[in-house]
């Protein structure tokens, strides 16, 4: 799961195998939890979760249970994540940890990848970061090249303070098995470095060519000048023939020569100070979404939470730490209040004294400009709140199949699934927004989550004589604060059905 989608909080609130817990229905099992009446969370309602009071221990002992290889005493777990990472039929597992005698304190990355064979995980690759920073560390899994071949990328800190990114590229195993990597980009920066991102051709998207990779930007103070507004733009490509991210072009970027006096004071201060500044609801009025107070980001620097609010839901963060870029804003790390394992790196940029820039790693549907929220905004949205996403009213039991020896039989809240000779089981919701979704948590044997599945979800029922067809069309998607988008690398739809005959 790639990352932690705004809609999940309704089905996590409405099932009980978010939580992981023996599956039962509750009396009147439809009903959704009571709807937030507030933009902005309560302070002082005795449900303040501090990030730092949540126990070390079992943070580990959790990672422990969802690691796939073994790991050795002198290995530290900081994070686990499971992605497919070569579009075969079963996730791979990224594993994120330091070794604790190790004098430089990096933070490393090993995968690990099935083994037909020995039909169990095995560790294929191991890589070493220069990020220092257990909680300003982030991965992100993207085709950077262009080519359809997903690369890992590495955001960080290290002890310098220096932001940094490390790049990783699949290629061929020199023992000739498993997922393999080898670095192709290694930056770091006292500023901000940035994938500068291009929406790819349609060709790219349906697969039929490659497409341009992503150039890096590595954004730092202009050593020539006095003015600390000005900066130094250099940006890397990728070098087919050298096989890495090779530095290009410098360019010059000159700053604001005079600025606002409140806002200087601002832009001198540190990370505490821009966390003050932050403070409070602010709403987006440009990018991806909604335009007005549909959208809305809520800082709490005081109680070390971040409120993301979509006009229906709203998805809790702890605030980790703060860190000051070389250029009018602040990093923001921060984790998911359900689950630990999802992270999401806020890039704040400030552009007026009531409103900012935003660009999100580790989630989608946020980017954008941002306003402050004032107190009459706030009553007006909410008085507009529409009724927003619900339980869908359709019911699947029984089994559906297909000829390809696919088969699904659903037992609500559950479901077990057959498919190329594997079988696993898991629980299921399906509710509406923008069409009717359905949402797998495929679970491992000692309850855990081991990985999510979202369809777009199509239901036809016809008879035939004395016989009731019922066909059922999942499609790969990915839902967002902005909808649901289809996902074409997720492979084509899957078609199954479920045909009964009257008894007798």
């Amino acid at each position: 799961m790639r990352s932690f989608f705004p809609i999940a909080a309704v089905v996590s609130a409405a099932l009980l195998f978010s939580s992981c817990r023996p599956f039962s229905r509750q009396s009147g099992g439809e009903d959704l939890p009571p709807k937030v009446e507030r933009l902005i969370p309560d302070e002082g309602d005795g449900s303040r979760r501090d990030a730092e009071a949540v126990s070390l221990e079992q943070r580990v002992n959790s990672l422990l249970s969802q690691v796939r290889v073994p790991m050795s005493p002198d290995d530290y777990l900081l994070n686990v994540l499971n992605e497919n990472l070569d579009i075969d039929q079963l996730d791979e597992q990224i594993v994120v940890f330091k070794k604790k005698n190790d004098p430089e304190d990096r933070i490393r990355l090993l995968v690990a990848d099935f083994d037909n064979v020995r039909n169990s995980y095995v560790v294929s690759w191991q890589g070493e970061t220069q990020g220092t920073n257990n909680r300003s560390f982030n991965v992100e899994i993207m085709d950077l090249l262009g080519d359809h071949i997903l690369e890992i990328l590495c955001f960080g800190r290290n002890n310098r303070g220096e932001q940094t990114l490390d790049v990783f590229r699949k290629t061929p195993s020199p023992q000739g098995f498993g997922v393999y990597y080898s670095p192709i980009a290694s930056i770091a920066s006292q500023g901000s470095i940035v994938v500068e991102e291009r929406p790819r051709s349609e060709a790219y998207l349906l697969l039929q060519k490659n497409d341009e990779s992503f150039p890096l930007a590595v954004y730092d103070k202009d050593p020539d000048s006095e003015n600390i507004n000005d900066l130094r733009k250099t940006t890397h490509y990728w070098s087919y023939q050298d096989g890495r991210y090779k530095a290009g072009k410098t360019e010059k970027l000159a700053g604001q020569g005079r600025v606002e006096k409140r806002l200087a004071d601002l832009f001198s201060r540190d990370a505490e100070g821009f966390e003050s500044f932050l403070s409070g609801p602010w709403y987006r009025t440009r990018g991806a979404g909604k335009a007005g107070p549909g959208e809305i980001i809520h800082f709490d620097p005081q109680n070390r939470r971040i409120v993301f609010y979509n006009g229906e839901i709203q998805e809790i963060f702890l605030w980790q730490t703060s860190y000051r870029t070389i250029y009018k804003g602040l990093y923001i790390n921060c984790v998911n209040e359900a689950i630990g394992n999802i992270t999401k790196q806020l890039s704040v940029s400030v552009t007026g004294l009531d409103e900012f820039d935003l660009v999100l790693k580790g989630g989608e549907g946020w980017e954008g400009q941002y306003k402050r929220l004032g107190k009459d905004l706030q009553a007006a949205t909410l008085a507009s709140r529409g009724d927003g996403v619900r339980l869908s009213t359709l019911e699947l039991s029984g089994l559906y199949r297909n000829e390809n020896g696919v088969e699904v039989y659903f037992t609500p809240p559950r479901f077990t699934m057959r498919e190329n000779g594997r079988e696993f089981s898991g629980g299921f919701a399906l509710y509406s927004f923008d069409g009717e979704i359905m949402e797998m948590k495929i679970l491992k044997e000692n309850g855990i989550v081991d990985s999510t599945r979202t369809y777009r979800l199509l239901f036809q029922e016809e008879r035939q004589g004395n016989r009731i067809l019922r066909n059922l069309t999942l499609q790969p998607a990915r839902v967002t604060g902005r909808g649901v988008e289809i996902r074409t690398s997720g492979g084509p739809p899957l078609r199954l059905q479920q045909i009964t005959e009257p008894e007798g």
